[in-house]
C-alpha cells in the first residue's frame, strides 16, 4: 500500500509541475509536456520511495494525501482557468503517451476521475481498516 500511495502523491506533485512548464510558452512549444510529465512522475516516485524507506514520511497517509489533493487542485486552479483544467491533464497525458489518434480526451478524463478520487478513497479505507485491526 506504501507504494500506491507514493505513486498517487508524486502523480499530484508532476501533474502540478507539468502544468508550470505547459504555461510556459518557450517550453511548451519545443518540449513534449507529457513525456516530461512522465520522467518526471517516475523520478519523484523513485526518490520517495528512498526517502519514506528511511524517515516514513508518509506515516499519516490518509490526512496527507487528502491535504495534497487539496492543495494540488488549488494550485492547479490558479495556475490553469477553471475551463482549462477539465482538459489539460488529460492533453498532456494523451501527448506523453503518442496517443493522440487512439485516445479521445474525455476517455483520458474518465481515467484520471477514477484514478484521483479512486485513489484517495483507496487511501481513506486502508487508513481506517488499519486503525479498526490495531483496536
Amino acid at each position: 500500500m506504501k507504494y500506491f500511495i507514493v505513486l498517487y502523491n508524486t502523480f499530484l506533485w508532476a501533474m502540478i509541475i507539468s502544468f508550470i512548464m505547459f504555461k510556459n510558452l518557450w517550453l511548451e512549444m519545443r518540449m513534449n509536456i507529457g513525456l516530461c510529465f512522465f520522467i518526471i512522475w517516475a523520478l519523484l516516485f523513485i526518490i520517495f520511495i528512498f526517502i519514506n524507506n528511511k524517515k516514513h514520511i508518509f506515516e499519516k497517509h490518509s490526512i496527507f494525501s487528502l491535504i495534497n489533493l487539496i492543495v494540488c487542485f488549488i494550485i492547479a486552479l490558479i495556475i490553469l482557468s477553471p475551463s482549462a483544467i477539465l482538459y489539460t491533464p488529460s492533453s498532456i497525458i494523451r501527448d506523453g503517451l503518442y496517443a493522440k489518434r487512439l485516445l479521445k480526451l474525455n476517455t483520458i478524463n474518465i481515467a484520471l476521475f477514477i484514478f484521483m478520487f479512486g485513489g484517495i478513497l483507496i487511501i481513506l479505507i486502508s487508513s481506517l481498516n488499519k486503525k479498526f485491526n490495531k483496536k
